[in-house]
């Protein structure tokens, strides 16, 4: 027997070679006949993919042919029973075993061709089953047309439901195969019309013309029905398509993602393992093949603690109730450690509801959580830190709130202006000013800075501009309430801090300045566009707390209406741009570069500008803190 498959006879295109050439011109006949294909095949699919789809309709034909064979067999012995009397029992005998030989050489096919699953069809076998399809039917047609015109009434009903019933019986029943289906329905009406045709001429015309009618409505009935076959191997088809272009991205997917794909039968065993997931777990594909999900990964437990227990739980009970389930980590033990999965899943089923398995993804997490368990040390480490930071920040507002509000102190005022800044080196800082009045007349003002940085600097600030408040207040005489604050500070001072200070009291009215300074640098003054450093002569006196019960001395000095001073601590002098310091040489180059006239508070962020700009990106050393007064006349200005 020749094994040419049906492949070698695939065409993308209908085959038109048996058809005129004047019909294939006709593009509308043209388009009918490619309609019509599309009950045979799908002519748009490739060679190999119609070859599938030809050889799933011939097994689909050959499966029913047990049964159909059967069906003939008996259905002839049945006929040849009732009509016995009505027919010569030799003609009777003779049909009977050409159905019953055309039946056995389709179930001699069906014998033969049962097993085949390499998607080939031997095409002799193709051709014989179709034509044992035909000739049966063209048998059974033609018998029952002679046995018509010669039974009696009775026997014609009888007849006739034969025929209205094996038409379509035979044809629906081979219409998976629609040159079967069709063959079968055709021959049956065909040679049941000819054989009335020509036995009893036109005496059942009427009879031969329904059962064309019939025929023609069984056979377009069997296409329709072929067709729906066709459209469901070509869905199979599709879907088979689109799941090789999944497993050709799932590929990709493992090749290129740090995830592992898992896949399981609906009894929990692994059918389709990565090569990552077989890496993950230290093991080969062969090994994990059909083994259970549950031994491969669940039995990997590598935590007794409450978190392992409980992700463990929650992915057991995801199994036994069918539900889907998102990254659940389970701890697992790998080489000793514990190491940490992320697993997702759901359950797939059919079309039916029905679940036939399990798929998902796996992530190795370890390192992740091994970050994240470092990230949570760091955060608590920083919110310690952060704590503190608001109790700083809480001081750091408190010192801030100490310091006097000069343009709310000092609303409408026009024989002086002044403005100051305190920019602390840390959260809180040990400089501070200071301005308010003694009298109607008098102003004190002063800048301080306090030896150290941090909270222990910023108390004694506090302390010391207390004192120097209540005894400038009390005293008459500057020298000796500066010296009262000193030995004040000195009583109880366990950490040996002192204070550099620069106190001034100034007569509004008459421009009298009075001042001590207790070790601090010597003021700027600016006059008629002048800058010069302040003589502070016998003023200067030691750090408060540096020499005990030191003798300080005030001495005074005559200010002119439009005179500017400026106050500062060594914050400004001793800033660093990591090589040099700010100096008293740049400090009168910032402020001789600012307009004349300029407003107090303007003078004293330019300064502050000019010292953070050449700070550039070195973090301050010190506190910064810049007081300028100017006297604009016992006037006003």
């Amino acid at each position: 027997m020749s094994h040419s498959t049906t492949t070698s006879s695939a065409k993308k295109q209908p085959d038109h070679s048996g058809l005129p050439a004047a019909l294939l011109n006709a593009s509308g006949l043209r388009s009918s006949w490619r309609k019509l294909s599309y009950c045979w095949h799908d002519p748009d699919a490739p060679a190999d993919v119609a070859a599938a789809h030809r050889f799933r309709q011939f097994r689909a034909l050959l499966q029913q042919m047990p049964v159909s064979a059967f069906d003939c067999m008996v259905c002839s012995l049945i006929y040849a029973w009732i009509f016995w009397a009505d027919a010569t029992p030799g003609l009777l005998i003779g049909w009977c075993a050409a159905v019953w030989a055309s039946s056995g050489a389709g179930l001699i096919i069906w014998q033969r061709h049962k097993a085949e699953t390499n998607h080939q069809a031997c095409a002799r076998a193709v051709r014989l089953l179709t034509a044992s399809v035909a000739i049966s039917g063209l048998l059974f047609a033609v018998m029952l047309a002679y046995l018509f015109g010669r039974t009696n009434i009775t026997g014609q009903i009888l007849v006739t439901a034969f025929f209205a019933t094996a038409i379509p019986h035979g044809a629906f029943h081979t219409a998976r195969w629609p040159w079967a289906g069709a063959l079968w329905g055709s021959a049956m009406c065909v040679g049941g019309t000819f054989t009335l045709l020509l036995l009893y001429g036109t005496t059942y015309l009427y009879l031969a013309v329904l059962l064309s009618l019939y025929g023609i409505s069984v056979v377009a009935s069997v296409l329709i029905t072929s067709r729906l076959f066709v459209k469901s191997l070509i869905a199979e088809s599709e879907v088979e398509r689109q799941k090789q272009v999944i497993g050709l991205l799932l590929n990709d997917f493992e090749d290129d993602a740090s995830d592992w794909l898992w896949e399981t039968d609906e009894q929990g065993r692994l059918r389709h393992i990565s090569t990552r997931l077989a890496s993950t777990l230290d093991t080969s594909v062969a090994t994990l093949h059909a083994q259970p999900m549950s031994i491969a990964l669940l039995g990997r437990k590598g935590s007794a603690d409450a978190e392992g227990r409980q992700a463990f739980s929650q992915l057991e009970h995801a199994f036994a109730s069918a539900t889907t389930f998102r990254d659940i980590v389970v701890p697992i033990e790998q080489a000793g450690e514990i190491g940490w999965w992320s697993l997702s899943g759901k359950p797939l089923t059919d079309a039916a509801g029905t679940i036939t398995g399990w798929r998902g993804v796996g992530t190795d997490i370890t390192a992740e959580r091994r970050r994240q368990k470092a990230e949570r040390d760091l955060l608590a480490s920083r919110e310690a830190a952060a704590r503190l930071a608001g109790e700083l920040d809480t001081a750091r507002r408190i010192q801030m709130g100490l310091l006097p509000d000069l343009a709310t102190s000092f609303a409408g005022e026009t024989r002086f202006s002044i403005a100051a800044i305190l920019e602390p080196a840390r959260e809180v800082g040990g400089d501070y000013y200071e301005c308010f009045r003694l009298d109607e007349r008098r102003i004190c003002f002063a800048v301080a800075d306090v030896s150290g940085k941090g909270v222990p600097a910023s108390l004694f600030m506090a302390m010391t501009k207390a004192l120097a408040a209540s005894m400038a207040r009390l005293s008459k005489d500057l020298g000796e309430a500066v010296r009262d604050v000193a030995n004040e500070l000195d009583r109880n001072n366990p950490e040996m801090l002192f204070v550099t200070a620069f106190i001034a009291v100034l007569d509004i009215v008459s421009g009298e300045l009075s001042f001590v300074s207790a070790g601090h640098d010597a003021p700027v003054l600016l006059r008629h566009g002048m800058l010069s450093r302040i003589d502070l002569g016998e003023a200067l006196g030691p750090p408060m707390c540096g020499v005990p019960d030191y003798p300080f001395r005030a001495v005074t000095r005559q200010l002119e209406a439009g005179d500017t001073l400026y106050l500062f601590t060594d914050g400004v002098t001793e800033a660093t741009d990591g090589q040099d310091f700010f100096g008293t040489e740049r400090l009168l180059h910032s402020l001789a570069a600012q307009p004349a006239q300029s407003p107090v508070a303007a003078c004293a962020d330019a300064l502050r500008v000019s010292v953070r700009s050449f700070e550039a990106n070195h973090l301050p050393a010190d506190d910064l803190t810049i007081l300028v007064l100017r006297w604009h006349g016992g006037a006003g200005g």
